[in-house]
């Protein structure tokens, strides 16, 4: 791992609170020029990319199956 990689990876940037994603809802925002889509499931608040690799539009303006 390169030092660049590294610091990117400890890097954290705050885009808001857990008590304004309720579980089971999910939120796309912005973080050092990129949209990030969090999800908040059971205890856990997952950050991804908001790009589907499959027909290249942002996930969070679709539906989730299954979580």
């Amino acid at each position: 791992m390169t030092s660049s990689e590294e610091k990117s990876i400890n890097n954290i940037i705050r885009v808001g609170y857990e008590k304004d994603l309720p579980v089971g809802d999910y939120n796309a925002v912005e973080a050092d020029g990129r949209e990030i889509l969090l999800v908040h499931l059971d205890t856990i608040i997952y950050a991804l990319q908001n790009n589907c690799i499959d027909g290249g539009c942002r996930i969070a303006q679709g539906k989730f199956d299954g979580v």
